[in-house]
């Protein structure tokens, strides 16, 4: 069997408004006739589930990176009683990626957006100091400097990185993260500082998903299974 082939068979790409039964049935249906060891559930953001299983965890993998539009996922399961609880997963992993962002988000991927997205309104109120200093700026000048922040936590804070990575010479860099730290009285050289600016940058970027929106609820502790 080719490469192409399997990856095809082993993919499982229904669009429904499904609820937890409709998504255990159709994985019991697919393990049951293809023999497929791994599953996994992506919400879109339209609300449509798209269910992929596959018979190792790198096809898996291949097969979520196929995904273009915003989608939270799941981990993978094996147990097809956890089916309802990678809904769950995947629906709370969606939370954890902003409007702005495409492709697959995968539950527990990121820590600080899943404990910023579990209760959105306690991180927004416990950060508002900072948050408001961001939000006093015109927009597409706060854009930049959140752009450059989040660069320079992705580069392990190397202004010649962050330059080379926006196109910009490192002495912007320097003077855009300097803007930062005297808006918000902190310092990105002080660990403590600099983790407090990281968790409202994302706080942030996840508020505007959150607004007006109920949240959905978080997944049950001790792994897959919701009991």
């Amino acid at each position: 069997m080719s490469q192409d082939t399997q990856f095809e068979k082993s993919r499982l790409l229904r669009d429904l408004h499904a609820d937890s039964t409709a998504i255990t049935e159709l994985v019991t249906a697919r393990i049951e006739h293809d023999d497929i060891d791994y599953g996994t559930a992506a919400l879109s953001h339209d609300e449509l589930v798209e269910l992929v299983a596959a018979d190792s965890p790198a096809t898996l993998e291949e097969a979520l990176r196929t995904v273009r539009a915003r989608a939270g996922a799941s981990r993978p399961f094996t147990d097809l009683a956890a089916a309802p609880a990678a809904l769950t997963q995947a629906r709370f992993a969606l939370r954890c990626s902003s409007r702005g962002e495409t492709g697959v988000h995968t539950y527990a991927s990121a820590p600080e957006r899943a404990l910023i997205a579990a209760n959105p309104d306690l991180a927004a109120d416990v950060l508002a100091d900072l948050l408001a200093a961001f939000d006093r700026l015109d927009p597409r000048d706060c854009q930049l400097l959140i752009d450059t922040a989040l660069a320079w936590y992705e580069f392990g804070g190397s202004p010649t990185a962050v330059g080379k990575h926006l196109h910009l010479h490192r002495n912007t860099v320097r003077h855009r993260l300097g803007r930062i730290e005297r808006l918000t009285g902190k310092a990105f050289t002080s660990p403590a500082d600099a983790a407090l600016l990281y968790l409202a940058l994302h706080t942030r970027l996840l508020r505007a998903h959150h607004d007006g929106s109920a949240p959905d609820p978080v997944p049950p502790r001790g792994g897959d299974r919701g009991d």
